[in-house]
This record gives structure tokens, sequence and C-alpha cells, in this order.
């Protein structure tokens, strides 16, 4: 139902478009500085080009705090028609009948540069890391999640470098007991203005997580 090749594909003409603007722009800032939040926004918009329903910032299932703004939420999810049942108290505009969570792909998005202008970027190695292993396993962990998607977005020197990082997480993830799948990985060159040469779009599928 959901493939982690279209999710991939989708995403890297998004960044490839981006970087086309900004080169035909001269900007002096190049997409490796980028916001993730901006990020999230364009990658909605590919998406919903693309075909399909996008929510940002939806709850998770088994989070229901009495606060709509507390609670763990997932960046992206995707539905084939039909949005999810909203985080709001029910309405005249609601869908007669929503898609339920486990027709859905959930999708959390991290975007990490291995350098900056001082050189190697201190932030990457973490994004590589702690946080998107603590997304992988909140998405793992949902009983209702069928479909999750961990996508990264990377810039850095070259691409063997940066499906050497991926391959590295990959490891260290299925280490701690996450059933993460096969990345799909698309690289695009950018300008280089900062060390970073390349844009890494990598999918990588994580799987329910069977319970204990």
């Amino acid at each position: 139902m959901w493939s982690p090749a279209d999710i991939v594909d989708a995403a890297a003409e998004a960044i490839r478009q981006a970087e086309s603007r900004l080169h035909s722009e001269q900007a002096v800032e190049g997409i490796d500085t980028m916001h993730e939040r901006t990020l999230q926004a364009l990658l909605a918009d590919a998406f919903s080009a693309a075909g399909w329903t996008v929510a940002r910032e939806m709850r998770y299932p088994s989070a229901r705090p009495r606060s709509r703004a507390a609670g763990a939420r997932c960046d992206l999810v995707l539905t084939h028609g039909a949005p999810l049942r909203p985080d709001a108290a029910p309405s005249l505009f609601d869908p007669a009948e929503p898609t339920p969570p486990e027709g859905a792909c959930w999708i959390e998005v991290k975007m990490a540069a291995a350098m900056d202008v001082e050189g190697a970027a201190p932030g990457y190695a973490r994004a590589l890391s702690d946080a998107a292993i603590r997304d992988a396993a909140t998405l793992a962990s949902e009983p209702l999640i069928r479909h999750g998607m961990l996508l990264f977005v990377l810039f850095g020197a070259s691409e063997s470098a940066l499906r050497r990082d991926i391959a590295r997480w990959i490891d260290e993830t299925l280490a701690t007991g996450i059933p993460v799948g096969q990345p799909r990985v698309r690289a695009l060159p950018i300008r280089d203005l900062r060390g970073n040469a390349l844009a890494a779009i990598v999918c990588v599928p994580i799987s329910p997580r069977a319970p204990a």
C-alpha cells in the first residue's frame, strides 16, 4: 500500500526543485541551511502534489491527553483520500469515514548537514543517533501504525560518506531491537557553499515491534 521508493522519489524531487530555485536566484545561503520546519512544509506540498492527502503534526494514536497542545506528534501523515480523524472535537466537516491509523503512512523527518561554515557540524552526529533512534522507536512501538517511515534529508561532501553514515545508523538502530527495513536512497548534487556538495534523501521503513 505504501512504497518507500515512492515516498523517497517525491521527496527527492521536492529537494531538486528547491535547489534549482535557489541556484536560479543565486541565493547566498544554500538548501543545506534550511530549517527543518521549512523542509517539512516543502515535503508536505510535494506529497500533496503526488496525490496523497497530507496532515502535519498529527498526534500518535496512543497519545490521548486532554490538552490538544500536549502529546507526541508525528511530523507528516499521508493517506489515500480521506484524512485521519482530526485531533479536535468532531464537527460537521469531518469525513464520514476517516482513514484509520493502520491505513496511513506515518513519517518522521530528520534533516542534518555534515558541514557548516566552521567545518564539521556538531549537530550532525546527534541527528543520526539519539533523536532519530527515538523517533524510530516511537513508530515501532505504536500498535496501530502499520506503515511507519523515517525520512532523512542529509547533506555532506560525498555520496559514499552519506551512505556510510546511514548504514551505521541502521546497524545502531537494529542493535537496539527496533525493526528497521532496507533504506531507499536518492542522491542529488547541490551547490557547495560550505562543504556540502550532495544531498541524500533516505527513506527507512519502520516495522511494528512484536509484542513482548
